[in-house]
């Protein structure tokens, strides 16, 4: 078992937020492995966002590996709170804890986000212990608005509303998605910004942070592959997959 500051992890295993964590039916199924500690939802937003066909996956062939287009939900985040208090209350014995991944691209409506998650943390004396949040920085994906954990400055505004709200209920257990960084001064301008968030709570007389955990399990934006490296799955992966021979199909 892992305890991460109010929910516990048993056993220490769960999936990462994606495009097979998005609905009741793909979450139910998550819940009821046995190999999961947890569950992940695929990251939503406020009113949902909005997917087309150029959001799509690519899988090498001969290897693990994949490339994607995905965004985020198209459902909208009271979907997953309608969703969450089903399996909860299906179950009450469990202990099986859901983080509710969430990103918006202003604080006001991501803290508004925080707020309905609060309030379903409240409707049972035991679910502060089974809801945690994620915030989304990290989805290189979405045209026009690069992560803003690349630049930690960009950042800032997002992880002042989750520190009010920790300080307002230091049981809220949160948690950073960051991308994969590649620099070394990636990794030193965010560890470093997330620990001026450390507080000494008078309540307690220890020293806190409001996050506490970091998910780094995304895609590495500008990747590129092939047409011919990919398994054919009849999917259109023209925005993710290029043909043979950067021109063009080779002659």
């Amino acid at each position: 078992m892992v305890r991460i500051r109010g929910i516990d992890v048993h056993p220490p295993l769960l999936n990462t937020s994606c495009a097979w964590a998005s609905d009741l039916q793909q979450l139910t199924a998550l819940y009821d492995c046995p190999h999961t500690g947890a569950v992940s939802t695929r990251t939503a937003t406020l009113s949902g966002f909005k997917e087309d066909s150029s959001h799509t996956v690519a899988f090498l062939a001969g290897s693990l590996s994949s490339i994607n287009s995905y965004g985020y939900s198209p459902h909208p985040l009271s979907s997953y709170i309608t969703w969450i208090r089903m399996l909860l209350e299906r179950d009450p014995p469990s202990s099986k804890p859901f983080i509710i991944s969430i990103t918006e691209s202003n604080p006001e409506s991501l803290s508004k986000m925080i707020t309905a998650i609060q309030d379903l943390r409240t409707e049972h004396p035991s679910w502060h212990k089974r809801i945690a949040i994620e915030f989304n920085a990290s989805c290189p994906n979405i045209k026009g608005h690069p992560p803003p954990s690349y630049h930690f400055s960009s950042l800032v505004p997002f992880l002042d509303i989750f520190a009010e709200h920790f300080r307002a209920d230091p049981t809220l257990t949160m948690g950073l998605k960051l991308p994969p960084y590649i620099v070394s001064t990636q990794f030193h301008d965010v560890i470093g910004g997330i620990a001026t968030y450390t507080r000494q709570y008078i309540l307690s007389g220890q020293f806190m942070n409001p996050f506490a955990f970091l998910t780094c399990t995304n895609t590495l934006g500008n990747s590129l592959v092939f047409s011919d490296q990919t398994v054919d799955t009849g999917a259109d992966e023209s925005s993710i997959a290029l043909l043979p021979g950067i021109g063009g199909p080779r002659r």
